[in-house]
């Protein structure tokens, strides 16, 4: 910011010198001035595109939940420098759903949720989407179910353990 700021006092200043030439300056103190105002004009616009190049702008309005970046600091090809999250539409995954379960579970299928953070109380669900491929955690073969619920308290963050209890088909 310090740069553009400079940057526009240097063309304001170029911009007045062209002004007092103009009052009854040879042709070629014109130009000079005139280039004096185009170069400050690009140092103006380089200054600007190098501050656009300094912000992170968010893809969408959300909330921060982790900053993994300090100033200056570089971050390796892969990491996240922010975690940004759209608290307004939290969703569930399982991360248990075993290959003998998997194969009876559809998208569009009704699901109940509940959480450790607020016993006795039960949501309503959807399954929106089934993982094509499983994944090998905790010695077996796992799959990824994500379920869109209804009416979310206000008061489950991030990361809470959910329990998904799986309608079947009637």
């Amino acid at each position: 910011e310090a740069n553009v700021r400079a940057a526009l006092a240097q063309e304001a200043g170029a911009q007045a010198a062209l002004d007092k030439v103009r009052a009854g300056a040879p042709p070629e103190d014109i130009a000079m001035a005139r280039a004096h105002v185009q170069a400050a004009q690009a140092a103006v616009d380089s200054a600007a595109a190098q501050l656009r190049q300094s912000q992170v702008f968010a893809p969408f309005a959300g909330e921060i939940g982790a900053v993994n970046v300090r100033l200056g600091e570089l971050i390796s090809p892969g990491s996240y420098a922010i975690l940004l999250g759209d608290t307004s539409a939290l969703h569930v995954e399982t991360t248990d759903l075993r290959e003998t379960d998997v194969v009876h579970v559809e998208v569009g299928m009704a699901v109940e949720v509940s959480f450790d953070a607020l016993p006795g109380r039960i949501f309503a669900g959807t399954v929106t989407q089934v993982a094509p491929v499983s994944s090998a955690e905790k010695g077996s073969t796992n799959y990824t179910v994500d379920v869109a619920v209804a009416g979310l308290d206000p008061q489950l963050r991030w990361g809470m353990t959910a329990f998904v209890n799986i309608r079947p088909a009637e």
